[in-house]
C-alpha cells in the first residue's frame, strides 16, 4: 500500500545506478519498499534472471561479518582457500570477493537494518561496493543516514516519511482484513502515526 512514486523512481533509476539507500524511522516501510522494488525489477528482462539476495544486519554485527554474509549469499569463491592458506582474511579481501561474485552473476541485493553497524564502517563497505559493482543492484535500508567515502559514486536516496492519510486508510483496511478483525478508525491511526 502506498509508495508507488518511490517504486517507480527506483525502477527508472536502476538502469544505471548501483547503490540505492533507503532511510526512515523504524516501521515506516523501508524493507517493504525494497521488496516491492525488487519484485518490480524482476519483471524487467534485464533483471528477470537476477538472484534476489538478503543480508539482515543484526545488533553487534561488524562490517567483517556483514561482508562475509554478503559474500556467502552472493556465492563468493576463494575466502575458504585464503583462510586455509594464510590463516586470515582481511575486510578488503572479503569485499573484493563479494564484489566479484556480484559482478559474476546479476543480483538484486538488499542489506537491511544497516543502522546496526558502525555508520562509518557501513559507509565504507557501501562505498567500496558502489565503486566496483556495475552488474548488480544494491539496496540498503537504515534508520540513520550513512556517509560514503568522497570517491564513491552518488547513490540514489529515498527518505521515507509516514504514509499519507489515504494510504494509511488502505493499509488499515488491508491489515484488518488479513487479521479477520474489524478495522480501527483509519483517521485515528493516521493521527497517531502520521
Amino acid at each position: 500500500v502506498g509508495r508507488a512514486a518511490e517504486v517507480k523512481r527506483a525502477v527508472e533509476l536502476s538502469g544505471d545506478e548501483t547503490l540505492h539507500l533507503v532511510y526512515g524511522v523504524g516501521g515506516v516501510g523501508k524493507s517493504e519498499l525494497v521488496f516491492r522494488i525488487v519484485e518490480e525489477l524482476r519483471k524487467d528482462p534485464r533483471w528477470i534472471e537476477a538472484r534476489a539476495l538478503l543480508v539482515d544486519a543484526r545488533p553487534g554485527m561488524t562490517a567483517e561479518h556483514l561482508v562475509a554474509s554478503l559474500g556467502a549469499v552472493a556465492g563468493a569463491r576463494g575466502s575458504r582457500n585464503k583462510l586455509a592458506s594464510s590463516g586470515s582474511s582481511t575486510l578488503e579481501d572479503d569485499l573484493a570477493l563479494a564484489a566479484r561474485a556480484l559482478e559474476r552473476a546479476p543480483a538484486l541485493g538488499f542489506i537491511d537494518n544497516l543502522h546496526h553497524l558502525d555508520p562509518i564502517a557501513a559507509g565504507n563497505v557501501l562505498g567500496y561496493l558502489s565503486r566496483r559493482v556495475r552488474g548488480s543492484r544494491l539496496f540498503a535500508a537504515s534508520q540513520v543516514e550513512l556517509v560514503l567515502p568522497a570517491d564513491s559514486p552518488p547513490p540514489i536516496i529515498y527518505r521515507l516519511g509516514p504514509l499519507d492519510r489515504s494510504d494509511t486508510a488502505a493499509l488499515v483496511e488491508q491489515l484488518a482484513s488479513r487479521l479477520d478483525q474489524p478495522p480501527p478508525d483509519p483517521g485515528g491511526v493516521y493521527d497517531r502515526t502520521g
